[in-house]
């Protein structure tokens, strides 16, 4: 049952509707060790943050606090040699009764899928099985942020972004979800939801590789 030898949630201690004690609960049974909670990195109000996401401060400073956040968990996910890690956001619900299989090859196994242009956006939940391989992933996206000159996607876009140019191996299963509200994603574009959780929207999934 011990599949993740660390599991990090990152969560705003002020947002008090976000039930992080139940996801814990949920996922504690799938580790041996102490579950992390993760601030998120904090932003000023400089008007220079640059993100191609939106022209509104708010949703600037929350893409970019999230891409600094899992930034400084990958630098300490090689710092201190950790492998097989999961990283959840706090709104990650664990599908029921789905007995969850890893794939230890990929640079990263994310564990919800949700596609807008052929393309996984979601960091929900993200297995990193392998320190060295997150160590040339952090290599990778330093570097693409240098020659973008510090231009920002959302973190989801910018590793899809980054297996695409550089060929990386990345693997896809369905076992989170973000919650609904009135069968609504908790999600920003208010997308709808199946009873599952996945997209109810009928979009392709040529490009995305998924886990049996």
């Amino acid at each position: 049952m011990n599949k993740f030898d660390k599991i990090f949630i990152i969560h705003r201690k002020i947002d008090v509707e976000r039930d992080v004690d139940t996801l814990i609960k949920k996922v504690i049974k799938y580790t041996s060790n102490p579950i992390e909670i993760i601030e998120p990195v904090e932003l000023g109000d400089s008007e220079s943050l640059i993100c191609f996401w939106s022209k509104k401060l708010a949703s600037k400073k929350s893409v970019i606090s999230l891409y600094n956040t899992n930034i400084k968990l990958y630098e300490r996910i090689v710092k201190e040699k950790l492998d097989n890690v999961l990283i959840l956001e706090d709104d990650a619900e664990l599908n029921n009764d789905i007995e969850i299989k890893l794939d230890y090859e990929a640079m990263i196994h994310f564990l919800d899928i949700r596609t807008w242009k052929n393309r996984n956006v979601s960091c929900l939940a993200n297995f990193y099985p392998s320190w060295k391989e997150t160590k040339r992933l952090l290599e990778i996206l330093n570097e693409y942020r240098r020659i973008k000159k510090n231009k920002h996607r959302p973190i989801d876009l910018e590793l899809d972004y980054a297996k695409s140019k550089y060929f990386l191996n990345f693997n896809y299963s369905s076992y989170f979800h973000h919650p609904k509200v009135n069968n609504i994603s908790t999600l920003g574009n208010s997308q709808k939801l199946n009873d599952d959780g996945s997209n109810a929207t009928n979009i392709t999934k040529s490009k995305i590789k998924i886990q049996d």
